[in-house]
């Protein structure tokens, strides 16, 4: 009887483990899809531009039209839908510059999901997608340059090539150790 037991606890544990992975993928997808719709926009009007993903009342997982922000900044804004539950935001980095490091999250994109609590997806120019994880209090390269639509104008800086992944720690001291000029 113990062994039965403990059959039917291991195997809901492992459903419950499965349940999560797939769940953690169809968000992923979504904010891809997002972001590369955003992305377009963002190189022209070189802004950023965002928005939500979450579960709206009817239990589909879908995301806000994106929304157009500043040069440096977006804010989702209130809940557009009637959300059950939001998830995680999207975001791009705009267009194109050797003036700013957007081919990785910045600092503040890392700080503001940490505060809020939400996972965040960052679009970048080269078409790269991170992925900022509230629990593991990281930033994680999803796709390289080319994942999604590039901005034509978008030229790799060897120099400041991305890590695949981030803590605020290890980003801030790429950004303090940036001697790098790129053209």
């Amino acid at each position: 009887m113990v062994s039965r037991f403990g059959f039917i606890i291991i195997s809901f544990v492992s459903l419950l483990c499965c349940y999560t992975i797939a769940k953690a993928d169809e968000i992923r997808d979504m904010a891809i899809t997002a972001l590369a719709i955003a992305q377009p926009n963002s190189f022209k009007n070189n802004i950023e531009y965002c928005g939500l993903i979450g579960y709206h009342r009817s239990g589909a997982l879908l995301f806000s039209p994106p929304i157009p922000g500043f040069k440096n900044s977006c804010n989702p804004g209130l809940n557009p839908w009637a959300w059950r539950e939001v998830v995680a935001t999207y975001h791009t980095h705009g267009a194109h510059t050797y003036d700013s490091d957007a081919e990785v999250p910045s600092l503040e994109d890392m700080l503001a999901d940490f505060a809020e609590g939400t996972d965040g997806y960052i679009a970048t120019p080269g078409g790269r997608v991170w992925h900022v994880s509230v629990k593991d209090r990281k930033a994680y390269l999803l796709c390289d340059v080319g994942c999604i639509t590039s901005d034509q104008r978008y030229r790799e800086c060897e120099g400041l090539k991305p890590a695949s992944e981030y803590t605020l720690k290890t980003l801030k001291q790429r950004i303090d150790e940036d001697e790098v000029v790129c053209e």
